[in-house]
């Protein structure tokens, strides 16, 4: 059954048939179908199905729920790669120089005498 399926679209016996319960229900049920976003559809081999499925249960987590936060690490990652590479260009386009690299130390060795570790 798909998550249409399971989400009640009729008002819940228990709140108020009043004009205020009637809103009350259209905001909530507004609201849980506006953060699920746009669906998609696509393909995926057996065997990863089988362990998504797998985890989901272990985790007590939908499988989308795992796809999502799967597909956010996976922007967060490419976010760091990109960082990594404009960090890396700019060292091959300016590269540090042996004096900036002892004050660096220098620095470094000022402030962490000041620590109380």
């Amino acid at each position: 059954m798909g998550w249409a399926g399971r989400f009640p679209t009729a008002r819940p016996a228990g709140l108020p048939g009043t004009a205020l319960g009637i809103r009350l229900w259209n905001i909530v049920r507004g609201t849980i179908m506006e953060t699920m976003g746009k669906v998609i559809q696509i393909p995926i081999d057996d065997g990863l199905l089988e362990e998504i499925t797998r985890l989901s249960r272990e985790e007590h987590r939908s499988r989308s729920e795992l796809i999502r936060r799967a597909c956010r690490e996976y922007v967060k990652a490419r976010e760091r790669e990109e960082l990594d590479r404009i960090y890396e260009e700019g060292y091959r386009r300016i590269p540090e120089t042996s004096d900036s690299g002892e004050s660096q130390v220098a620095l470094l060795n000022q402030v962490l005498a000041d620590e109380s570790w």
